[in-house]
Formats: structure tokens, sequence, C-alpha cells
């Protein structure tokens, strides 16, 4: 209950100032709707580099990581693979929450980070730690963060232009003022809610291309394929997953490849690069 309301309170905060700029937007020229997409496009750039600072720390115990030869592998791996000058290895308290397992990259260039869950530390092999840190660290080498920030700012384009239009078309009839009558915002949020419901299988389809790509730079990178199964494995039990779930499923709703496509393709890759395999 008590991170429910701390999540109230920090969405209210980036509701008011979101509504704000939009507004001011709205007031001051007509091709609001490109900017307020880019604005927000660099705003979700902005979130992710202070999110290790100031928003994890609101609903987590945030500490160094305390296995001083697991971060050394960790930084080594990254270092590696071209992400270098990391400056810190977090660790957050999810077990106070949940019995689920993960990690992810935050931050951009001297805010790089590495955050790990305690369940994943407590629970998992290095290997498996490892093998997970480096598929976060492939969505960070191929660039994701900015590629979603992109993606994520055109397709705001379709439903603010639809708002606009709305808003210029019909106020009168929905008994606002105007367009930058502030009673106006259901519809935009309506509309916003409607075109992303519509676009989520094109952007479920984009997000399972990247997270296989992640997958590949993973197994690359730790050169681990066992590793990399089995903590696919461990993680579909944790979230209670479907293994393999109906195709119209996957391809309407799954953000993710199941974790069958996943293991099988680690599997693949064992089988393909069996000479390179230095871990047993």
């Amino acid at each position: 209950m008590l991170d429910e309301v701390k999540g109230l309170g920090v969405e209210l905060v980036f509701a008011i100032a979101a509504g704000a700029i939009l507004y001011y937007l709205i007031l001051t020229t007509p091709w609001w709707w490109v900017v307020a997409a880019a604005i927000f496009a660099v705003f979700s750039i902005f979130l992710s580099t202070i999110l290790p600072y100031v928003i994890l720390p609101i609903f987590y115990k945030v500490t160094p990581v305390s296995d001083e030869q697991l971060k050394t592998e960790l930084l080594q791996m990254s270092d590696r693979m071209g992400v270098k000058n990391i400056k810190r290895v977090l660790v957050a308290d999810e077990s106070s929450k949940s019995v689920r397992a993960n990690a992810f990259f935050s931050g951009v260039g001297e805010r790089k980070t590495i955050v790990l869950f305690d369940t994943l530390l407590n629970n998992f092999t290095k290997r498996e730690i490892t093998a997970v840190v480096a598929h976060e660290l492939g969505h960070y080498v191929n660039k994701d963060i900015w590629k979603e920030a992109f993606m994520s700012g055109l397709l705001l384009m379709p439903p603010f232009f639809l708002a606009d239009y709305a808003l210029r078309t019909g106020a009168s009839s929905l008994g606002l003022t105007g367009i930058t009558d502030p009673a106006g915002i259901p519809l935009i949020i309506a509309i916003l809610i409607g075109v992303n419901f519509a676009l989520q299988p094109i952007t479920n389809a984009i997000s399972r291309f990247v997270e296989r790509r992640a997958d590949e730079f993973g197994l690359k990178a730790a050169n681990d394929p066992l590793a990399q199964a089995s903590a696919e494995r461990r993680l579909a039990d944790l979230s209670l997953s479907v293994d393999t779930p109906n195709k119209l499923v996957e391809y309407l709703f799954y953000t993710h490849p199941p974790s069958s496509t996943r293991i099988k393709l680690a599997e693949q890759w064992a089988t393909k690069n069996a000479e390179k395999l230095t871990k047993v």
C-alpha cells in the first residue's frame, strides 16, 4: 500500500508537469503535437538517467553490491564489450516486495549504472547473474534506450495529431471554450489510450525484436548459453509465464519472446559455437 501511495505521488508530479508543458505548447504553437512528442521523447532519456539516483530509492533500499568478485567480473565483461567507466553496481531489495528477479542497466555517459535485484543475487548462480546482466548490457550497446525514446516520440505524434484535430473541430460540441481549455485533457488521454491500444501489436513486435537482439548480444558477451538458458527457465518460473503461448496471444500481447523461444535460441547458439565455448 505504501508503494502504491508513493507511485501515485510520483505519477502526480509527472502528470502535472506533463500537463503544464502540453498546454503551454498548445497555447504557443499550432505544431504542439510535434514539439510535445519530441519533448517527451527527450524526457524518457532524462528519466533513464535519473532512475537509479532519484526514482529507485523512493521504492527500494538501494546499496552498493557487496560481492566484489562478482562486481569485478561484471565490470570486466562490460569493459570488454565496449561499455567503459561504469561508476556503480547497485542492489535493490526486491525481496521485501516479491520473489521476482531482474537486473537492468540505466543511465548514459558518466551516469551508467548496473542495478541488480537482491532476489537475483540470492537465488541465482554467478554464471546466471552474468548472463542476465549481459542481456541488459546488450540494450545499452545496441542503443535501445535512444531508439526507444525516438520510437516513443514517433508513436506519440498520431494520437497528439488526432487530439489536435478533435479539439479544433469539436471543442464547442464538447462544451469546451476552445483548444486551450484544460477540460479537454480527458479527450487527449482517451485518444492516447485508444491509439496506443490499436498500435500495440506493432509496438510489441518491435519490442520482441529488440529483446531477441539483446539475447543474442548476451550470448556473445557472457559466452555461456547454458547459464542463459537456465536463467531464462528460472525467470519464467518465477514470473509464472507461459512457456509456449498461443501464437495469436504472443503476437498481440507479448513484449518479450516466450521463454521456450529464448531457451531454443541459447541452445542453437551453443550448438553453432561449440568450439568457442570456454565454460563447462
